[in-house]
C-alpha cells in the first residue's frame, strides 16, 4: 500500500520522516542562491539579511562535538581553525534528547513566550552560537558551533587574550578538543595571530 502511494506521488521515501538533502529551490530562489554563491567565491564573505525562520542559516552546516572530535557532515577533525564573525546567546530546552523550545535572542522562545515568564526556564540550557567560517583545503567555509556551557570559560579567556571584539573576525582561532578526567569533551580555543 505505501509503495503504491509513494509511486502515485512521484516519491522515493516517504515524506516527513527526515528532513531532505537539498531544499526545495523554485527558479527565482535557485538564482539567487547561485549569486550569493558567486559573491562568496570572489569576495570571500557576504552578509545575508531578513526575518527571523526565512533560511538565513539553511546553507550553514552546524559543527557537532562526538566522540571528542569535531564534525561537519561527514567530515571528522581533531581540530579546526576558524574565523569568528557573530556569538549569538542562545536558549534550548531538551526533553529526553528532544528540542521543545529554543529562543534564538534568549528572550522569545519558539513557543511564543518570553524567557525570564517562562516556567522552564531553569531547564533551559545556555549556549553560545559562533558564526564562523572554518579553514580547510585552502579556503573558509561557513559553520555555525554552539558552545555548552562548559566550554564558557576557556572561550572567555580567549576573548580576554583578543581584547579588542572589533577585531574578532579578523584573528584566526583554533579549536580543539580536550578529554576530562571524567570522560567529557570540552572545547580549548587558541588564538594563532
Amino acid at each position: 500500500m505505501l509503495d503504491n502511494t509513494l509511486a502515485f506521488f512521484g516519491l522515493t521515501d516517504p515524506p516527513f520522516t527526515r528532513p531532505p538533502a537539498e531544499p526545495y529551490l523554485d527558479p527565482p530562489r535557485r538564482r539567487a542562491l547561485e549569486q550569493l554563491e558567486g559573491l562568496v567565491r570572489r569576495r570571500g564573505f557576504a552578509t545575508l539579511v531578513g526575518p527571523p525562520g526565512s533560511g538565513k542559516t539553511g546553507r550553514a552546516p552546524f559543527i557537532v562535538v562526538r566522540d571528542g572530535r569535531l564534525h561537519i557532515g561527514s567530515d571528522s577533525f581533531d581540530q579546526l581553525d576558524v574565523r569568528i564573525h557573530e556569538i549569538r546567546p542562545v536558549r534550548k530546552l531538551f526533553e529526553a534528547r528532544r528540542l521543545l523550545c529554543f529562543s534564538l535572542d534568549c528572550r522569545t522562545g519558539s513557543r511564543e513566550q518570553f524567557c525570564e515568564m517562562c516556567p522552564d526556564r531553569r531547564a533551559c540550557s545556555r549556549r553560545l552560537q559562533l558564526r564562523l567560517l572554518y579553514c580547510h583545503d585552502h579556503q573558509e567555509d561557513p559553520a555555525i558551533l554552539e558552545l555548552s556551557r562548559h566550554s564558557f570559560r576557556p572561550f572567555d579567556e580567549l576573548l580576554r587574550q583578543i581584547g579588542d571584539l572589533q577585531r574578532l573576525s579578523e584573528i584566526l582561532v583554533t579549536i580543539r578538543t580536550v578529554r576530562t578526567a571524567s570522560g567529557w569533551t570540552n572545547l580549548e580555543f587558541q588564538k594563532i595571530f
